[in-house]
């Protein structure tokens, strides 16, 4: 969809969408599924 958007799921006309919000060494650490935000992080 766009190059920190993506849709979820085969049918397009779903309202599923996945944003990256923040990175880290090219990585994504925070994204949102439908305005819920899920982080990752390292402990090591």
């Amino acid at each position: 969809m766009g190059e920190d958007l993506f849709c979820m799921g085969a049918d397009p006309r779903l309202p599923e969408r996945l944003r990256i919000a923040a990175t880290c060494d090219g990585r994504p650490v925070t994204v949102y599924r439908d305005r819920c935000r899920y982080c990752r992080m390292s402990l090591g």
